[in-house]
């Protein structure tokens, strides 16, 4: 981790971080809205050290989780009906390795294919992919099977 032991890095803990969150979706707030926020000298009911300096120290940290691991993003868009723009990795298996590397998501991350009943067990339920009938099926696809 880039600066030690601290999970929420660029952050110093929980809720700072979870105070960026909520100031940058479902959109990224107005300095403005920033400043009445989520700077400790203008909101005296945030408790020190859970908000941020001023703007600059809260950009500041947005800036370190962008470039935290040193590889780049870039811009796309995606045509369609509405352009959306989306950022992306130049490298999407280096992506892919360091989520599956990450033991902090070991615990949310699903290798195989489960039923999900409710809690009566009568009700099976259908969430995420893992609990599909596409994942089961797919486990036992012709085209995935490996000659002995």
């Amino acid at each position: 981790m880039p600066n030690g032991n601290c999970e929420y890095f660029p952050f110093d803990n929980r809720p700072q971080m979870l105070l960026a969150v909520a100031l940058l979706f479902p959109e990224p707030s107005t300095n403005r809205k920033i400043n009445d926020f989520a700077i400790e000298a203008s909101c005296p009911w945030i408790k020190p050290g859970f908000g941020f300096k001023n703007i600059e120290d809260f950009r500041k940290r947005l800036r370190q989780l962008w470039e935290s691991d040193g590889r780049r993003w870039i811009e796309k868009t995606l045509k369609g009906n509405s352009n959306v723009k989306v950022y992306i990795r130049d490298d999407i298996l280096e992506v892919l390795k360091t989520l599956v590397g990450d033991t902090r998501l070991a615990n949310h991350m699903r290798w195989a294919p489960e039923k999900v009943f409710d809690g009566s067990g009568s009700v099976r339920l259908y969430s995420e992919l893992w609990t599909t009938n596409w994942w089961w099926r797919m486990q036992v696809h012709p085209s995935l099977r490996t000659a002995n």
